[in-house]
């Protein structure tokens, strides 16, 4: 498919499809989060939202995530980052007491079970958190006091920052302090294995 170059932008030259320059084409492209009445925040978004030069780099990294058989990097990957690092932020100013994650723990546990859930997702590929994702924000988080962990209540740390394959995916428990951490994991571990098992008696049905 033939492409053609855009104005210079940054250093860069970059390619988009004819389609793309059209300035009166709409596209179903677009990332959503709760600004809560954050003009700024709001202003950001439509800006986002209406630079058809930003899209068509979201459009290059889905691309490139395919042809390198990854999951999901489109715009909807951009918001998924996004809604984290504002729910992270959000604990520090009381907006919220707690931000979770715990996706990753149910394909850690049962795989066989889940795995297509997480396929389809991905696009393809099994969608997860890399953990470069959440980096910043939870740096954020952690160095203003919230306790951040994993499902598992280990700290994310030691984690290798660029690996971004599968085994890499994580989970998140993150709370504005030790107390209600401590309560959420209990919570979650009561309620998780609950579902597993559901899931796991599920599947033996269907396979009987």
């Amino acid at each position: 498919m033939r492409t053609r170059p855009t104005e210079r932008a940054a250093g860069y030259h970059v390619h988009v499809l004819p389609a793309l320059q059209r300035r009166d084409v709409e596209l179903p492209v677009a990332v959503k989060a709760p600004t809560r009445g954050n003009r700024r925040l709001e202003k950001f978004l439509d800006a986002v939202n209406s630079d058809m030069e930003v899209k068509s780099f979201w459009y290059m990294a889905q691309t490139h995530a395919e042809r390198l058989g990854m999951s999901d990097h489109s715009w909807v990957h951009m918001q998924i980052v996004l809604n984290i690092a504002l729910r992270l932020t959000r604990l520090l100013t009381n907006q919220l007491d707690a931000c979770v994650d715990i996706a990753n723990r149910y394909y850690r546990d049962i795989p066989k079970t889940v795995q297509d859930q997480f396929i389809n997702a991905g696009r393809g590929a099994i969608l997860g958190i890399a953990p470069y994702d959440i980096a910043a924000s939870l740096l954020i988080a952690e160095e203003a006091g919230c306790v951040v962990t994993d499902a598992y209540g280990k700290s994310l740390r030691d984690v290798l920052l660029l690996d971004s394959a599968t085994g890499n995916h994580q989970s998140m428990v993150a709370a504005a302090n030790a107390e209600l951490h401590e309560k959420l994991l209990s919570f979650f571990d009561a309620r998780i294995l609950q579902w597993e098992q559901l899931l796991k008696r599920r599947e033996e049905r269907r396979n009987s």
